[in-house]
């Protein structure tokens, strides 16, 4: 797979992509910077932001070691940090790995946060586990809730399923929720 997969990014070069967990990542760089602008279209990410995104969710769960969220982000930001296109595949595998462990904390803490459920069966789809995390999204779903992100994960849910209709469908809802 690393023979015929894409090549690293070289020093310098930056990752361009598209969907929600991209945007939101963007948004908390551009928070952290305090970008002046309220839009994400076109925002530079690349690999030296990524990693001060992962320094800043580290710092979150060291200083509330007991909070649920912080770890659900700190799992977010791992699964973000696990692009092949960036990092060898044996590393990119440790921070799937590790993701997903915090995923299960931030659960732990508070079996209610729905939004670790939907990062966990954002890093289930990225560990090729589509069945649990399609069980993991639905579970959410039941909790009633209106967010952008479990729309945005439900739709890379079904396009990894095939089911690509209801991607789409949800990919709209979610550009509904959150259009910016």
């Amino acid at each position: 797979l690393a023979a015929i997969g894409p090549e690293l990014l070289g020093s310098g070069e930056a990752l361009a992509g598209t969907g929600g967990t991209l945007r939101n990542l963007a948004k908390i760089d551009r928070r952290q910077r305090d970008y002046p602008i309220s839009r994400v279209h076109g925002y530079a990410l690349d690999r030296a932001r990524l990693a001060e995104a992962l320094v800043s969710a580290e710092k979150a769960v060291e200083v509330s070691p007991d909070d649920s969220m912080s770890y659900a982000i700190r799992a977010f930001v791992k699964d973000w940090n696990a692009d092949r296109s960036l990092i060898e595949e044996r590393e990119a595998q440790r921070f799937l790995t590790e993701a997903e462990q915090d995923a299960v904390r931030a659960l732990q803490l508070d079996n209610t946060n729905t939004l670790a459920l939907v990062f966990y069966a954002e890093i289930l789809v990225d560990q090729q586990k589509w069945s649990s995390a399609q069980q993991n999204i639905e579970q959410a779903f039941t909790r009633g809730e209106e967010i952008m992100d479990l729309y945005r994960v439900n739709a890379y849910v079904q396009e990894s399923l095939g089911n690509y209709n209801l991607a789409i469908e949800n990919y709209d809802h979610a550009i509904t929720l959150a259009p910016n």
